[in-house]
């Protein structure tokens, strides 16, 4: 329901295409996908130095 109205929104207030909003739509999902991907990296790196760590301790 909330994208239906941020499409139609963009439609009518900003008088962007079908194909802009999608275009626009499809930059944000590529956005959010490399987000994701990059949280997955330092999550990956942080768990590596915190067995390090612990490594060390013990």
């Amino acid at each position: 329901m909330v994208m239906y109205a941020k499409i139609r929104r963009m439609f009518y207030r900003e008088h962007l295409s079908i194909n802009e909003i999608q275009r626009r739509h499809e930059s944000v999902a590529e956005h959010d996908k490399k987000v994701i991907e990059s949280a997955r990296r330092q999550h990956g790196e942080i768990s590596k130095s915190e067995e390090a760590w612990q490594a060390d301790t013990i």
